[in-house]
């Protein structure tokens, strides 16, 4: 705050040289105790009049810092606050992927929407709306799939729920809002055969490995295109799975990069144990890929990587899929994605009678509810299978015979311990009177 003297009680005002008006006015600064001057210009005395009237009013009564602040934050937009939360809350905090998963939601569905919007006057009708109008496909002029509205209503919760604690807005209007039901994905599963007409038609192929492992273990594309030969232990038969490779967006290049991430969960992170037949498949592979390593020379690019492009980078996932389908198609095999291998091998042990658990925990999944949900229509195949077995303790017998009771059971056994008894007696007495004749 400042405490003012007015020169002359309303400033100086002169003409200057090149025929505009300027007026001058100065006070005591209360926070440094030395005089301050301040100027305001204008084209005629009447117009620097009325702008040192202003000058001076600004001065003696300043805003309150509270007040603008308050003012500013009643102005903000959604799509301005999800600018300053994506930038300052969520950049450093989260995945590239999921960041660029984020980003993507915002320009496509949310921002077009009620990025204009000021925040506090959302209510939940209107984010009722915006979900709506995203799963018809407004934005996009087609129809969008559950999940990619709820990943949208996702992102907006998100959002809100900071703006809460940052005391910009009272409440998530998110909460209020019906979100569309998400029904569970019809999952492919290779048939045996089908099973078997694909490693057959990947065997000799550069990424047989690849493909091979995938159906053999249930590791996912990006955890596969991550692995490092130092990962792989020949001893022990196991693979450490320690991170992703995924394709994101760098907003400060402005371009897609190939990324290398930790899992997303705990579980992510783990031991995949590796099937013997697999053994001499990966060990061919490492050879094939150090002929490789010699013919490209100094282009190669050592990242010690077990299934690298033809220089040794990443490999682009997306070629994964389009090199499977070439070969499918000319196997002529019906063209699934690359994920039905995770839900063939899942689908095969639980087959087999392996433990949901286990099959949890070789799979990576962050809850074996997970697991059921995903594989339930082989987990009730099984289910009846085993309980088979239980028929019998719960099945009457065609000819019942009428049991005693317990009290009945108690009195014969005392009938029958008594006659055991009298035998013994009477066996006794034999003995007894035979060697008395004897003697």
């Amino acid at each position: 705050m400042a405490k003012y003297r007015r020169d002359k009680g309303e400033g100086s005002i002169r003409k200057r040289s090149d025929g505009s008006w300027e007026a001058r006015y100065s006070y005591i600064d209360e926070a440094s105790g030395k005089r301050k001057y301040k100027s305001v210009y204008a084209n005629s005395k009447t117009d620097v009049k009325d702008k040192l009237k202003d000058l001076i009013d600004k001065i003696e009564n300043p805003p309150d810092p509270d007040e603008e602040a308050l003012k500013k934050v009643s102005d903000i937009t959604l799509g301005e606050w999800l600018d300053t939360w994506m930038t300052e809350y969520k950049k450093n905090s989260i995945r590239s992927t999921t960041y660029t998963g984020y980003h993507n939601a915002i320009e496509g569905h949310i921002r077009p929407g009620l990025g204009n919007m000021k925040l506090q006057k959302i209510r939940p009708e209107h984010i009722q709306k915006l979900l709506n109008d995203i799963s018809a496909g407004k934005y996009t002029k087609t129809p969008l799939a559950p999940w990619t509205v709820l990943k949208a209503k996702a992102v907006l919760s998100g959002a809100f729920e900071q703006a809460i604690r940052n005391q910009i807005v009272p409440y998530n209007p998110v909460r209020a809002t019906v979100p569309p039901k998400l029904e569970q994905k019809e999952i492919r599963v290779l048939t045996e055969d089908e099973q078997k007409q694909f490693m057959s038609a990947v065997k000799g192929h550069r990424l047989e490995a690849l493909y091979l492992l995938a159906l053999a273990t249930g590791m996912r594309r990006g955890e596969l295109l991550a692995l490092t030969w130092d990962n792989v232990d020949f001893d022990n038969n196991t693979i450490s799975v320690k991170a992703s490779v995924s394709r994101a967006m760098d907003y400060d290049l402005g371009k897609s990069t190939l990324v290398k991430n930790d899992p997303k969960t705990k579980s992510g992170r783990r031991q995949v144990p590796i099937l013997a037949s697999m053994i001499p498949i990966l060990k061919e592979h490492k050879e094939r890929q150090n002929e490789e390593i010699r013919e490209a020379g100094s282009a190669w690019v050592d990242n010690n990587l077990l299934f690298p492009s033809n220089v040794g980078t990443f490999t682009e996932p997306r070629r994964v899929n389009t090199t499977m389908d070439k070969i499918t198609d000319a196997a002529g095999l019906p063209h699934f994605t690359f994920h039905s291998l995770r839900h063939t091998v899942a689908t095969r042990m639980l087959e087999a009678n392996i433990s949901p658990k286990i099959v949890q925990d070789i799979l990576g999944h962050a809850d074996v509810t997970l697991t059921l949900n995903t594989y339930s229509h082989v987990i009730g195949t099984t289910a009846h299978e085993h309980m088979a077995k239980l028929d019998g303790l719960f099945k009457l017998d065609d000819n019942p015979e009428k049991k005693p009771g317990v009290r009945q059971q108690l009195a014969d056994a005392k009938k029958e311990v008594k006659a055991n008894q009298n035998r013994r007696d009477v066996s006794k007495t034999k003995t007894k009177n035979k060697n008395n004749i004897d003697r």
